[in-house]
């Protein structure tokens, strides 16, 4: 999908002048993954990030890793706009953590969150790590406004996979390359006037999603307005805070 001419599509071969620095050394290829996969779709997304910092303004942890067992496929798909997540609830836990703290409401009949207007420069970009090589959607790109409402375009998708849509790719020269059908593959490279970065291997987050689930309750709250007092013990007002939340 390409709008008001912020995008364009080439066949043949990568035109090296399209990329950052006018290099294709620098693309990021993801590799298909077997010949029962097709090209454009990758094995999983194993770490999220929200920003830049440790911490979100709302005192939430802003990255983390799945364990292997919540990681899930991505698929790059040119034909949608917006961005899907998971439908399971890996993919509201993070829009959660992204709105936590500001005025925004989730709805269901849109699979997505609804926001103000007026807070829109409050909000971060986001990056995906497939790999640990991250991809990133710029706040710009995500954030959404028809007929006067503002919404978040990362969505929650039906199925257990991310979707990345022209939106994700945005800022991005992406290579869809089967010329070789036995060795397909996608790369990401910015774009010659992009200002994101060559997507470097990176660690992943220290923390998991299940270390920092409990951030979401109303006891991480009390911790974190209280980090000093002698009974503000973090591991027990996490196990406290995951028992309130599973069982209430």
């Amino acid at each position: 999908m390409l709008e008001d001419g912020d995008g364009h599509i080439d066949f043949g071969e990568p035109d090296a002048s399209q990329a950052i620095d006018g290099d294709l050394a620098n693309v990021t290829w993801f590799p298909q993954e077997s010949d029962d996969t097709p090209f454009w779709f990758y094995k999983a997304i194993n770490a999220v990030k929200i920003g830049e910092e440790d911490k979100l303004p709302s005192g939430m942890t802003s990255s983390y890793k799945f364990k292997l067992e919540d990681n899930k496929p991505v698929i790059f798909n040119t034909g949608v706009h917006h961005t899907y997540l998971p439908s399971h609830g890996v993919g509201l836990e993070f829009l959660r953590r992204l709105t936590k703290g500001r005025n925004a409401k989730y709805y269901s009949t849109i699979g997505g969150m609804v926001i103000d207007c007026d807070e829109r420069d409050q909000y971060e970009d986001v990056s995906f790590s497939l790999d640990g090589k991250w991809i990133q959607i710029k706040a710009e790109d995500y954030l959404e406004e028809y007929d006067g409402v503002c919404y978040i375009g990362l969505l929650i998708g039906e199925y257990q996979v991310y979707t990345f849509g022209t939106q994700a790719m945005n800022g991005y020269y992406t290579i869809f390359d089967n010329s070789d059908p036995d060795n397909a593959r996608v790369g990401f490279v910015p774009h010659a006037t992009s200002t994101k970065s060559v997507l470097a291997e990176d660690d992943l987050p220290s923390d998991s999603l299940w270390n920092v689930y409990w951030e979401h309750g109303y006891l991480f709250q009390v911790y974190q307005n209280n980090p000093d007092a002698w009974w503000a013990n973090r591991a027990v007002f996490k196990l406290l805070s995951l028992f309130n939340y599973w069982f209430w």
